[in-house]
């Protein structure tokens, strides 16, 4: 910008004046038009564009109006102890010149202003151009650039918008020129500066901007960055810094994290997500997923970890690790409780079996758990079930994890979700038996009682969120085909006994003949999800969902 002076002298003027004479008749303005007469003590006070031009007679106020100045002609008066007496013709008051119309000024330094003016301010619509090239062209108001203009810089930068006493304020659009990279603004300014509701886009292609609010040209309070990676942040800020709630959305990596934020790093509470690489068709949630407390941008405190491999470890943390007392249960179902250091556990933790891949709690169930032998045999011939049937039972699983996902769609998750469970129960035919979604839900989470990890599944068994990794989805059908074949169980196979026998026979009658095993034909249908019936047994709709492929209208089953 111009550098700062304070008055700068008029040093030609041309263009039109207000002129007062007085006659007998009447008093009347006449502008007298193109006299062109340098007025040597008039002043200018200029910053810079965004500083408003001020003409002046007082070289001490630049606020001050026009006044009467030495070179102004002026009628005699008579000496002070005149004994002269007092004529009757009237007297002619001097002439007073004002800049009044369209004139053009230059000053000594070279700035230069062309444009109206009224009663000797810049008034109305001018240009004024100062020596350094820099140019604001729009409205003035008493001296001062007010109004609505364009300033043009030598770079190409432009401005086009509201200003007031000089500085940008209002609505206004910024065009960045020279070196930049296209940057522009489009949006609210005060005193110059970004302030209130506003975008600004960083490159000229448009892929990395701000939109949201500002304050004296930071980033503050709500608003959403794209950057040109494709990541994305939405949320609260504090002076250009990431503060406040706010979700951050890292596409070139998979990851996302949604919560409390401090100094630009996660703090406070938040989960974070990391996906892991879909290149197969998995029967696991593809990602990682930690839900608790965070200092500084790590893990400390408390919190869960669900790992896409389908553990799940809850308890304390200290920088990124797990330190403290926690509980994890492993794969397999096996369950770790104790102390943990440096993100192991102290002591030993229970070791894998290979002849059992899946570990279920056979807790609530018809058998002594206090005998290890018939606990082995159990969990032998739920595996061997499973074994029989696994390609089957993958391809179930497969087809409902993909029931609302439009085809082509890459999966972040692959676990079911209630929602689908529920079609599930619809296609074995479960309601015709007798069996309603709120008695099936109960029947899946009555062994977790007692079970200080899960008491938020036995305390909300029908939380439409929740999902179910495949491991669990066979532990549902376990513990469904328990309930019920629980009064049969002998007539129900040759070769299994027991629960085994329910859980085959379930698998082989009410599910492989009723689920269909590709996946279906896209169409459009949005579900009303219902989890809730009012007073007179009717159902109270809560959520609707638009699954992208016709599932099931939940109105037509009783909870």
């Amino acid at each position: 910008m111009a550098e700062e002076l304070s008055y700068l002298v008029v040093q030609r003027y041309e263009g039109e004046y207000l002129h007062s004479i007085t006659s007998q008749e009447s008093n009347e303005l006449i502008a007298l038009n193109h006299i062109a007469i340098p007025a040597e003590g008039t002043t200018v006070n200029q910053d810079d564009p965004d500083s408003p031009p001020t003409i002046t007679t007082d070289s001490t106020d630049p606020n001050q109006a026009p006044q009467q100045d030495d070179h102004t002609e002026t009628a005699p008066l008579p000496p002070r102890n005149s004994t002269a007496e007092p004529s009757n013709e009237p007297t002619i008051p001097p002439p007073l010149n004002l800049y009044h119309g369209h004139g053009h000024a230059e000053f000594n330094s070279g700035h230069k202003y062309t444009g109206a003016f009224q009663n000797g301010f810049m008034q109305g619509r001018g240009e004024f151009i100062w020596r350094d090239g820099v140019k604001y062209e729009g409205d003035f108001s008493d001296n001062t650039i007010t109004g609505t203009g364009e300033y043009t810089w030598k770079n190409g930068s432009k401005y086009v918008g509201e200003v007031k006493n000089g500085l940008r304020s209002g609505v206004g659009r910024f065009v960045c020129g020279g070196g930049s990279r296209g940057a522009t603004y489009e949006g609210l300014w005060g005193e110059g500066k970004l302030n209130g509701a506003g975008k600004l886009v960083y490159n000229k292609e448009g892929t990395s901007y701000y939109e949201g609010t500002w304050l004296n040209g930071l980033k503050h309070g709500k608003g959403t960055m794209h950057y040109e990676s494709g990541n994305v942040y939405t949320g609260d800020w504090f002076q250009n810094v990431k503060q406040g709630k706010g979700k951050m959305v890292w596409k070139d990596r998979g990851e996302e994290y949604n919560g409390d934020w401090e100094n630009g790093l996660p703090h406070g509470k938040g989960i974070y997500t990391w996906k892991v690489s879909n290149s197969r068709n998995h029967q696991l949630p593809m990602q990682n997923t930690f839900e608790g407390d965070w200092v500084c941008g790590k893990r400390t405190g408390r919190g869960v970890f669900l790992y896409a491999s389908g553990a799940r470890y809850e308890g304390e943390w200290k920088d990124n690790l797990k330190h403290g007392q926690g509980n994890c249960i492993y794969e397999n179902g096996r369950v770790f409780v104790g102390e943990f250091k440096n993100d192991r556990p102290v002591l030993e933790a229970p070791k894998f079996q290979n002849e059992y891949p899946f570990i279920f709690n056979l807790k609530d169930l018809p058998i002594n758990a206090s005998d290890p032998v018939a606990v082995e045999e159990t969990l032998k011939a739920i595996n061997n079930v499973i074994l029989r049937h696994t390609n089957d039972l993958r391809k179930i699983y497969s087809y409902y994890c993909g029931l609302g996902v439009p085809r082509g769609k890459v999966l972040s998750n692959r676990a079911v979700t209630r929602i689908q469970l529920w079609k599930f129960f619809s296609d074995c035919k479960l309601k015709q038996k007798g069996y309603s979604f709120v008695k099936l839900d109960e029947a899946c989470v009555s062994h977790l009682k007692n079970e200080p990890l899960f008491q938020h599944l036995y305390n909300d068994p029908h939380n439409v969120s929740h999902h179910f990794i495949f491991r669990d989805f066979l532990d549902v059908i376990l513990r469904i085909s328990h309930h019920i074949y629980r009064t049969a169980t002998s007539d129900l196979s040759i070769h299994e006994h027991g629960i085994a026998a329910a859980f085959s026979h379930f698998i082989k009658a009410d599910v492989i003949p009723n689920v269909p095993l590709d996946m279906p034909t896209p169409q459009k249908n949005e579900i009303t999800v219902v989890a809730e019936v009012d007073e007179e047994g009717n159902a109270v709709p809560i959520t609707t969902v638009d699954f992208g492929r016709t599932l099931f209208t939940v109105h037509s089953f009783e909870f």
